[in-house]
């Protein structure tokens, strides 16, 4: 389940709005060694309630490819890997959770339903953000999404994200964001 959603929260949210992946730019292509955010997550159904916190850091940029580590703390247990991105292609963003052959690529069908303006506070800082909701179609089964961006946000510029499928629900918060050096 947690899986799922996070392959809808990364389709939506670095997108920003629903094209096809020959037309998504990268989120990453002004991204500087040492940008970061840091999300605080919670995802929940009639099994399980998780609670999840993850930190993306730049650690390495050429002008072709960009190095992005993942750590994350899931239910007390602390998860970090890395993974690289072609800066000359254009952005597949069910790749970032694509972690090797046996990997499944999201399926889903993204609708825009409306979109509007709203301001949200993190960390004491007011972001004026744009909001996308959207009706979401994986694997058969309808859902709903809606995602806040900012474009002085790092990495994409997602905010907040909230979803609803079939599996659950899940919520994405931005906690705190740097720029690099």
């Amino acid at each position: 389940m947690i899986r799922s959603l996070m392959l809808v929260v990364f389709a939506l949210g670095f997108t920003g709005g629903v094209r096809a992946a020959d037309e998504i730019p990268s989120p990453y292509k002004n991204a500087k060694v040492g940008d970061w955010v840091e999300y605080k997550m919670a995802s929940g159904s009639a099994r399980a309630n998780v609670d999840i916190k993850q930190k993306r850091t730049v650690t390495e940029k050429t002008e072709t490819t960009i190095t992005i580590e993942m750590a994350m703390s899931v239910m007390g247990r602390d998860i970090k890997h890395s993974q690289t991105f072609n800066l000359d292609q254009k952005f597949d963003p069910s790749s970032y959770m694509q972690r090797g052959p046996a990997a499944d690529k999201s399926k889903g069908e993204y609708k825009e339903v409306s979109r509007g303006e709203e301001s949200l506070t993190v960390g004491g800082k007011t972001l004026a953000c744009v909001w996308m909701s959207y009706a979401v179609t994986s694997e058969g089964k309808e859902g709903k999404a809606k995602i806040w961006r900012n474009a002085e946000v790092p990495l994409g510029g997602m905010v907040k994200m909230e979803a609803e499928t079939a599996k659950g629900a899940m919520t994405m918060e931005l906690v705190d964001f740097g720029s690099g050096k």
